[in-house]
């Protein structure tokens, strides 16, 4: 078999991945923790701060709280970021309900 046969099955057994992946996404929902990883991204994203937790690099909080960011959600307390990041998964964003 050629190499190009070898790359387009791993491209679709890839997508396929994905595809049951995303499909999962209306069943599992957050953990206890993931509406704290988005609170305290959106804090970054919104106020260019870090008061909820400045022990971990922001990064990929941020990168989770893009989606609901650019979808229009924002905090609006900016005090309990368990509350915030639970209203935050409630909402209706696009890029956080799938």
């Amino acid at each position: 078999m050629s190499s190009r046969t070898y790359i387009a099955a791993a491209a679709l057994l890839t997508c396929v991945g994905l595809a049951r992946i995303a499909a999962t996404y209306s069943t599992f929902r957050a953990t206890y923790d993931e509406p704290w990883h988005v609170a305290i991204g959106m804090e970054r994203l919104q106020w260019g701060t870090d008061t909820y937790d400045a022990q971990h690099l922001p990064l990929a909080r941020v990168a989770v709280a893009l989606g609901p960011y650019l979808a229009g959600v924002r905090s609006e307390v900016h005090r309990n970021v368990a509350a915030e990041g639970s209203k935050i998964d409630a909402s209706d964003a696009v890029f956080l309900r799938g």
